[in-house]
């Protein structure tokens, strides 16, 4: 492993990050239209699914190809993870601001960490756990709870912590599909194809179709490239070069992100507080980077 590949490795996982934090975005505007959170996941795979289906058939039509014996990893990827991150995480937005959301599912490194080390061996070291508390404190004044501004529903709470959980499960069903020597778009289409499947049953079709104007359509297809079919292929060929650990760490680009749009978009308030967040969560990258007294082959 170069220095050059985990540096691409960083950057896509962290150019994933923030694609995810963009989902509040499409979720409140897609709300207007009266589409319930499962008929936004519905939406969401569907785009998801063709989407990158039809790229695998114009490019490598070899990387539809899995063995029986290897379908758990995507179905657990899919149904497991992804599917039920979904409805988590959209239903955590609608209890909650974004940034509370956000930082609900970025407990997510905490779960990564642990099931990494116990499931493939990865160390769990000083600088680790450091930047996870880091990264963990910096999340915390995003969301203004260490200024007591945290109102917070317990339906929020069950929905936010269920998310993180489902979204650390990606980390764990994607590194099993890789060691089996699956390609990144592999396993990212099985993902949304088996997440599809099982949203599938709730997507009320009909509803959708009498809600569809021009602009609901381009929504949809914005928010199913933007939000599913990048940042999962890029996170999963990041995972190639990093560690779950580091990955999970990286990807809280999100809560930044989401914490930005909130604030500019949605005019959501950002205070001082959330920006001394930003400065924590970027700080719990560097200190995953600090090489002066840490080999660079640690964390590849």
């Amino acid at each position: 492993m170069t220095r050059t590949v985990a540096k691409k490795s960083w950057a896509m996982i962290i150019a994933a990050g923030c694609m995810w934090g963009s989902m509040g975005f499409f979720n409140r505007f897609i709300t207007v239209y009266g589409l319930s959170q499962l008929q936004i996941v519905y939406l969401r795979m569907l785009v998801a699914t063709v989407g990158l289906g039809l790229v695998l058939m114009g490019t490598s039509k070899g990387l539809f190809k899995v063995k029986i014996k290897d379908l758990w990893c995507f179905i657990g990827s899919g149904m497991i993870s992804m599917l039920c991150l979904n409805i988590t995480y959209f239903f955590a937005m609608q209890y909650t601001t974004l940034s509370v959301a956000a930082l609900l599912l970025s407990t997510s490194p905490a779960y990564v960490m642990l099931f990494s080390a116990v499931l493939f061996g990865e160390r769990l070291n000083k600088r680790k756990v450091t930047a996870l508390i880091v990264m963990l404190a910096g999340c915390v004044f995003i969301t203004g709870a260490a200024e007591g501004e945290l109102v917070l529903s317990w339906q929020g709470l069950l929905f936010g912590l269920a998310s993180g959980i489902c979204y650390a499960l990606y980390s764990i069903f994607g590194r099993f599909a890789l060691n089996k020597g699956y390609q990144s778009e592999t396993i990212a289409f099985y993902t949304f194809l088996f997440a599809f499947i099982g949203i599938a049953p709730f997507g009320e079709v009909g509803l959708i179709a009498q809600a569809a104007d021009l602009k609901l359509i381009v929504l949809v297809l914005a928010m199913g490239v933007v939000t599913c079919i990048f940042p999962y292929v890029l996170y999963t060929k990041g995972l190639s070069g990093v560690e779950n650990s580091l990955a999970a760490i990286l990807a809280t680009s999100e809560p930044i992100t989401a914490t930005l749009i909130g604030g500019i978009v949605f005019k959501e308030e950002l205070s001082l507080g959330n920006f001394l967040g930003i400065v924590l969560i970027i700080s719990s990258v560097l200190i995953m980077n600090w090489q002066k007294r840490i080999r660079y082959k640690e964390y590849i």
